[in-house]
């Protein structure tokens, strides 16, 4: 298993990768966007061994920075796009990172012909480092190896499978573990990652008929506003959709079951890389 956008396209370049407002990329268009922003990365002093924060927005620029970061084993602390200045100033003295940059500040500006990449990192080096939400107190950050993103994609491929079809639209937030692990999964598979902007009962359902998606994984705060848009039956269309981040009303998974929605429930947190346990 391998957590690499050049191996993926390498091995099926023509398939397709992301999915973002109705345009597509292949794994090798992703593969090549990765390898501009890799280079733009480096001519600001990024390099092996840097940690970098990011403002973590569900944006394809993102997308595509958190990817060369991964690809060239660089670790990142993911910022909540709508924290506060102080918020994010908390997360900065503690994390200590070489470097942040801020959504005006990704881009692919650089040549892909300039793309230097240091050699393979260890699947035991960080990926990330992800901040819990707080609940019980000051936010902490998880420190999560390649590994264990590695090992969460394998247990959600054990209990969902694969299907050549597959595509996950993700609408969780990508500085969320919940949103970066699908990003992870679906690379590992070779599949397909259809992008929201952000969460929409709407958006979601007209990017289930546009856009082909067949996983979905929600909060039960979503589902509840999905089942009350969805005239059309849409998520009836859906393998699965996952129910997770907060525990899943009995009464809400059986209105979402009459609806003919095969939901799933879950069970993770951060320190664990996303999900702990999921139901078949």
């Amino acid at each position: 298993m391998e957590l690499s956008v050049r191996a993926a396209a390498a091995a099926c370049g023509e398939r397709i990768a992301v999915v973002f407002e109705g345009q597509t990329l292949t794994y090798r268009e992703l593969a090549e966007r990765v390898a501009r922003s890799w280079a733009a990365l480096q001519a600001r002093g990024v390099k092996a061994g840097s940690l970098v924060a990011i403002s973590a927005s569900n944006r394809p620029e993102t997308l595509v920075a958190l990817l060369a970061l991964i690809e060239a084993g660089v670790p990142f602390v993911p910022v909540h796009p709508r924290w506060t200045e102080r918020e994010v100033q908390v997360l900065l003295n503690d994390a200590q990172p070489a470097f942040y940059l801020r959504d005006a500040e990704l881009g692919e500006s650089g040549s892909a012909m300039g793309a230097h990449w240091p050699a393979p990192p260890s699947d035991d080096a960080p990926l990330a480092i992800i901040y819990t939400s707080g609940t019980t107190g000051t936010p902490k950050g998880a420190v999560l190896q390649r590994s264990a993103f590695i090992a969460s994609a394998a247990g959600s491929a054990q209990n969902l499978g694969w299907q050549d079809a597959d595509r996950w639209l993700l609408c969780l937030p990508l500085c969320h573990i919940g949103g970066l692990s699908i990003v992870t999964r679906c690379l590992i598979a070779r599949r397909a990652l259809i992008l929201l902007a952000r969460y929409d009962a709407q958006a979601v359902l007209a990017s289930i008929l546009r856009d082909q998606a067949t996983l979905l994984s929600v909060v039960p705060t979503m589902l509840r506003g999905l089942l009350a848009a969805d005239e059309a039956g849409l998520l009836q269309e859906l393998r699965a959709v996952l129910s997770g981040g907060a525990a899943t009303p009995l009464t809400l998974a059986e209105q979402a079951v009459a609806h003919g929605v095969n939901v799933l429930t879950t069970y993770g947190l951060t320190e664990a890389c996303s999900q702990v346990t999921v139901q078949p």
